[in-house]
């Protein structure tokens, strides 16, 4: 009875809406306890509040010594590739991880941005992961960007200390951005120095 009258107090004193607020934050909170929901919830939410890159992190461009660009990682299929083999062409470095929100959360971005540059700009997506996890995320959320397999430590200019990490290189091996944490990458400042950078 007491439970009884405590609801209807409730009911009473506060309006359709903010129940149906209060309704929805208990069902978030318990989302949040179970890992089969969370990481859903969580990336939503994340990807819902991503900002565009600054063009303040696109000002100190830091050379990429030879030695970094010996450093070799795998596709999919298992073979081995070294980031050489992409010298002269403009390159998107993503090292990033199927279990971290944040890069969850920016992959709808990238996949965007690949839709629209994956023929003039060669994206790496970079993962310390098996070939069966990565693979497995990419196919059940329906992207197509090139994904690779860390099997190295990376060289120290790219051993980032947090994922994900993002790195734009110029055609002449030259770090035109670096940013740490999840961003919105189709957007236009993004895209303008894309733009610039595959014009030179």
């Amino acid at each position: 009875m007491k439970i009884k009258k405590q609801l209807n107090n409730y009911l009473a004193k506060k309006s359709k809406i903010s129940i149906a607020l209060d309704i929805v934050f208990v069902l978030l909170l318990i989302s949040l306890v179970f890992p089969t929901t969370r990481m859903a919830v969580v990336s939503t939410i994340q990807r819902i509040t991503l900002f565009a890159p600054s063009p303040e992190e696109a000002e100190n461009r830091i050379e990429v010594s030879e030695d970094a660009f010996q450093w070799s990682f795998r596709t999919a299929e298992g073979e081995s590739i070294a980031l050489e083999d992409f010298r002269g062409e403009v390159v998107f470095l993503n090292m990033w991880a199927t279990w971290c929100p944040p890069c969850v959360a920016e992959m709808p971005a990238i996949q965007k941005l690949y839709n629209q540059y994956g023929d003039q700009v060669e994206f790496l997506l970079v993962s310390n992961e098996k070939a069966e996890v990565v693979n497995a995320f990419m196919n059940k959320r329906d992207f197509d960007m090139p994904v690779y397999l860390n099997s190295h430590r990376p060289p120290e200019v790219f051993n980032a200390s947090t994922i994900p990490t993002t790195y734009i290189l110029t055609k002449e091996g030259a770090i035109a951005m670096e940013k740490e944490g999840a961003a919105r990458w189709n957007s236009n400042k993004v895209k303008n120095l894309l733009d610039d950078l595959i014009a030179r």
